[in-house]
């Protein structure tokens, strides 16, 4: 079992943890920690006592125990056990291995230990870590596909592009005629925003669904380790799909705008010409 003695005031505020986890928040642990009663979080151990004795170097330790799934640090197939750090001290000894966990740039951080006299040997980041995982090739996969889905962007944009072009030569005379009808340019703007907007808010709206749809029926997958916890989680890309969003909107305002462009330089004259 690997015991990890942190400060719960400032643990918070460097390890990673995700809304998404089953059971309560790390702020909500962190302040079981905080209490005037010995406690500790145990993950890896699921059918753990709620009290305990921790034996270390010979002392024992009673604890309060709160088990959950999973807590940051914890290697695969070894529990973890959380504690204060004062008590992980008193107890412990000179026995414990320190360890400082900050958020950043190591080439940011480290100067600033060295400046304030703090010793520092090994260094670790998170990102070297995870990409030599089990969970490397499914990120890989994941950033290709991501490649691929710009790719169909661009796509889609020529698409449309050629479809405006198409029917270019229609849409010059429309206008042309629909002005000495008395049409406002401003209305035929909105026309063609209309027009362009519903493909792409049509094309949009299909593929959330289709995303949705698939996730739902293959995301049990995605897990390559069932057996530790937590499963897959799947929160929802608000900020990408926010993203997405927008530039769809920006398209089509671009893409109308220079079909209304092109339509409103087109000379009778020449329409005629066109349709002679």
């Amino acid at each position: 079992m690997n015991v990890l003695g942190v400060d719960p005031a400032t643990f918070g505020s460097a390890a990673f943890w995700d809304s998404h986890f089953s059971g309560p928040a790390l702020p909500e642990l962190l302040d079981q920690l905080s209490g005037d009663t010995p406690a500790g979080i145990l993950a890896g151990v699921p059918d753990a006592p709620g009290q305990a004795t921790l034996s270390i170097g010979g002392k024992d330790l009673p604890l309060r125990v709160v088990t959950v799934a999973q807590l940051p640090g914890k290697s695969a197939g070894f529990p973890e056990l959380l504690l204060r750090k004062d008590l992980l001290a008193k107890f412990a000894g000179e026995s414990v291995h320190r360890e400082l966990w900050a958020r950043g740039d190591p080439a940011h951080v480290l100067p600033e230990l060295g400046k304030a006299g703090v010793p520092a040997g090994t260094v670790s980041r998170a990102a070297d870590v995870t990409a030599h995982g089990v969970y490397g090739g499914v990120t890989y996969t994941f950033a290709f596909l991501t490649a691929v889905s710009a790719l169909v962007g661009v796509v889609v944009l020529v698409g449309l592009l050629l479809y405006l072009n198409a029917r270019a030569r229609a849409r010059r005379g429309a206008y042309v005629l629909l002005r000495r009808m008395g049409i406002t340019s401003g209305a035929h703007w909105r026309a063609l925003a209309y027009e362009v907007g519903g493909l792409l808010a049509a094309g949009f709206a299909l593929g959330v669904g289709f995303a949705a749809v698939a996730v739902s029926v293959t995301y049990e997958g995605y897990d390559l380790d069932p057996a530790t916890p937590p499963g897959t989680v799947i929160p929802v890309p608000w900020g990408p799909g926010g993203q997405l969003l927008l530039a769809a909107v920006v398209v089509a305002l671009a893409v109308t705008y220079a079909a209304q462009r092109a339509a409103a330089r087109a000379l009778p004259s020449e329409v005629l010409r066109d349709t002679a």
